[in-house]
């Protein structure tokens, strides 16, 4: 049964996605990379430091027939 669900999925997705066809005209990225260094001081924990990390890495397609797709992973 759940393979059938997958299958029927599969097939929507493809059926939708065949009538929003577009010719890719460009491409753009953008992203950006913060580092900090925090210093905490908790009496329950004693002093605790580490280093947080934020990543971030969009792109943005313009396609035909005024089209445009916007993906952006973040990671933090």
């Amino acid at each position: 049964m759940r393979s059938f669900k997958m299958i029927l999925t599969a097939a929507l997705v493809l059926g939708v996605s065949a009538a929003a066809y577009a010719d890719l005209q460009s491409v753009t990225t953008d992203g950006s990379l913060r580092i900090r260094g925090n210093m905490y001081e908790m009496d329950s924990l004693g002093d605790a430091s580490w280093v947080e990390q934020r990543t971030r890495l969009g792109v943005q397609a313009d396609f035909t027939d005024n089209v445009t797709a916007y993906i952006e992973l973040d990671s933090y």
